[in-house]
């Protein structure tokens, strides 16, 4: 799944460290994740941190599932990189 390693929002990208995309690969399989579309909704930048938040529709083996979900970045060595994440499903 290398095509989630970047996020881009606006002129900005943020990318996913190794262990973020190995877990993103672990679970994308036992899914069965065949489409991701994130839509984020608002984006904070406070110096080398910033928070995203937003919502993603997965296409994934049994149908389709809708997530919310809020990022936090950390900028280290120049570039954006996750620090902390957490996600929920949507109320039907």
């Amino acid at each position: 799944m290398r095509h989630l390693n970047f996020h881009m929002i606006g002129d900005a990208a943020f990318g996913y460290d190794d262990e973020a995309d190995w877990r993103l690969q672990g679970i994308a399989q036992q899914i069965g994740l065949k489409d991701v579309r994130l839509n984020t909704l608002d984006l904070q930048v406070a110096g080398d941190m910033a928070y995203e938040v937003g919502e993603a529709d997965l296409t994934i083996a049994t149908g389709k599932a809708a997530l919310n979900f809020v990022v936090v970045w950390k900028k280290t060595d120049g570039q954006w990189r996750l620090h902390r994440d957490i996600w929920n499903t949507k109320a039907a």
